[in-house]
């Protein structure tokens, strides 16, 4: 997973990159997979910050739910 988070990272470094939140949302993912449950609640959380109207909005609540 550690590898993983840090490919999420070099994808939002890159400006190009046009689907951030995706990539958030991957991140936070990972992190609740490593048990990191604050840095997955971070990530769902910049992730809505960075495109409130992103379409893995549902799945983000749905992962809030799990995580609260």
């Amino acid at each position: 997973m550690d590898k993983a988070i840090e490919e999420y990272k070099k994808a939002l470094n890159n400006y190009l990159y046009d689907t951030p939140s995706m990539a958030l949302y991957n991140m936070a993912w990972a992190y609740y997979s490593k048990k990191d449950y604050k840095a997955a609640l971070d990530k769902y959380q910049e992730a809505l910050n960075t495109d409130p109207l992103t379409r893995l909005r549902p799945q983000i609540e749905k992962m809030w739910a799990y995580l609260f």
